[in-house]
């Protein structure tokens, strides 16, 4: 007798130790939900010059918010603008934006 046993996902378990608590404001409703905050490591050329990029990516469960373009999240005291369409990540249960820090 042979048993298969499925291997479910919880992602809800990634996000449990690192996640931090964002908001979001849609239709005029205030939306939680978790995500993690990374820096972005790429660098950008802008007038010959090397740089650091500034922008944020968050990574956060697909189903739990969506997150479109020019968007406001906050983040505690942190407010950032979302700098472009959020991407499905693999099999589409994560999604991942970049963000911009803007001025509190």
């Amino acid at each position: 007798l042979k048993t298969e046993m499925a291997f479910v996902e919880d992602p809800e378990l990634k996000l449990k130790e690192f996640a931090l608590d964002f908001t979001i404001v849609a239709n005029g409703k205030t939306v939680p939900f978790k995500a993690l905050l990374d820096d972005d490591d790429r660098y950008v050329e802008q007038s010959g010059t090397r740089s650091k990029s500034t922008d944020y990516i968050i990574t956060f469960i697909t189903a739990k918010v969506t997150l479109i373009r020019g968007q406001v999240v906050n983040q505690g005291n942190r407010t950032f603008k979302l700098r472009e369409p959020a991407m499905k990540l693999d099999d589409g249960v994560f999604s991942e934006a970049y963000l911009e820090q803007t001025a509190n």
